[in-house]
C-alpha cells in the first residue's frame, strides 16, 4: 500500500516515517512518565508515613501513589485529583484529633507539589518524550498545550509540534530546492539532529573541566 502512494525513499515517505517515529516517542513518553510518577509517589508517601504522627498517617500510601501516577495523565488538574482529597482528609483529621499535627498535611501538600508533581512533569516528561526533539520545545508544548486547547492539549500540542518540526526539517529544505534528492535531505536531517544533541549535551556541566580546574598546579617547591 505504501508503494501505491509514496515514492520509495522519497521526501514524502521520509516525512511520514519521521512523524510516526516522533509521535511514538512522545506518546510512549506519556505512559512512561505516568509509571515513573506512580513509583516516585509510592516511595515518597511510604517515606512520609515513617515520620507522620499516628493520627494523620497517609491511608494506603502504595495505592495512593499508583493512583497519583494514573492521575498524571489527566491534563491541567493532574495528580491534584488524588493529592488534594488526601491532603484535605489529613488536614481535617489533624484539626479535629490533634491540632499539633497540622504540620504534616502542610508537608504532604508541599512534597506532593514539588517532588511528585513538578519534577516528573517539568523535568522527566520532556526527556522521556522528546528523544528526537529539542527538550525545550517539548517542555513548551506540554506547558502551553493545556492552556490553549484544554485537557486534550497534552496530546494535541506535542502532535502539532511533531508535524511542524518534521515538516521544517524534512519537507521545507526540499521545497526550497526541489532538485535535491532524498539522500541530500536526510544528510541535512542528520546534521540538524547532531546539532540538537550537541546543544542538549552542552547544557550539562562539564565534569572534566571542573576536575581540571580543581586539580593542583604542577611542580613542587
Amino acid at each position: 500500500a505504501r508503494g501505491t502512494f509514496l515514492t520509495p525513499d522519497g521526501v514524502a515517505e521520509d516525512y511520514l516515517v519521521a512523524v510516526d517515529r516522533d509521535l511514538k516517542n512522545v506518546f510512549f513518553g506519556n505512559i512512561l512518565n505516568a509509571l515513573l510518577t506512580g513509583f516516585l509517589a509510592v516511595f515518597t508517601y511510604l517515606l512520609l508515613n515513617t515520620m507522620a504522627p499516628a493520627t494523620v498517617r497517609i491511608p494506603e500510601p502504595a495505592l495512593a501513589g499508583l493512583l497519583v501516577g494514573a492521575a498524571s495523565l489527566v491534563t491541567v488538574i493532574g495528580i491534584k485529583l488524588v493529592t488534594w482529597p488526601i491532603g484535605g482528609y489529613l488536614l481535617a483529621r489533624a484539626l479535629v484529633l490533634d491540632p499539633t499535627a497540622v504540620w504534616f498535611p502542610v508537608v504532604f501538600f508541599l512534597v506532593s507539589f514539588v517532588v511528585v508533581d513538578y519534577i516528573p512533569d517539568q523535568l522527566l516528561r520532556p526527556y522521556v518524550s522528546g528523544r528526537t526533539l529539542h527538550i525545550g520545545a517539548v517542555m513548551l508544548a506540554y506547558t502551553i498545550g493545556p492552556i490553549l486547547f484544554g485537557w486534550y492539549g497534552i496530546f494535541l500540542a506535542p502532535a502539532i509540534l511533531v508535524v511542524v518540526f518534521e515538516f521544517s526539517r524534512v519537507v521545507a529544505p526540499w521545497l526550497a530546492n526541489p532538485g535535491s534528492t532524498a539522500e541530500d535531505t536526510r544528510a541535512e536531517e542528520s546534521t540538524s539532529t547532531e546539532s540538537v544533541e550537541a546543544s542538549q549535551a552542552d547544557s550539562a556541566p562539564s565534569i572534566t573541566a571542573v576536575a581540571q580546574d580543581e586539580s593542583p598546579p604542577g611542580g613542587g617547591s
